[in-house]
């Protein structure tokens, strides 16, 4: 039964993160520039940033049922 609510959890976080992935502009326009990955990146580093961190946070959802994260932050 454990399994399947880490399973739940993490399609529910993936669709989340995809979803923000989808409407980035959107957010971006909520959230404005990261002024320093404007700086450091180049221009339009706001979006390679943001891309960058849900992309982090998919992988971690996407190995957390499996015990993935026990095993990557043992």
């Amino acid at each position: 039964m454990y399994i399947l609510v880490k399973i739940f959890y993490s399609i529910f976080f993936i669709s989340i993160w995809w979803g923000i992935i989808k409407y980035r502009k959107q957010l971006h326009w909520w959230t404005w520039n990261f002024a320093w990955a404007e700086q450091y990146v180049w221009r339009g580093g706001t979006y390679l940033i943001m891309i960058l961190i849900w992309l982090s946070c998919i992988f971690y959802w996407a190995i957390y049922p499996f015990w993935g994260t026990e095993l990557l932050f043992r």
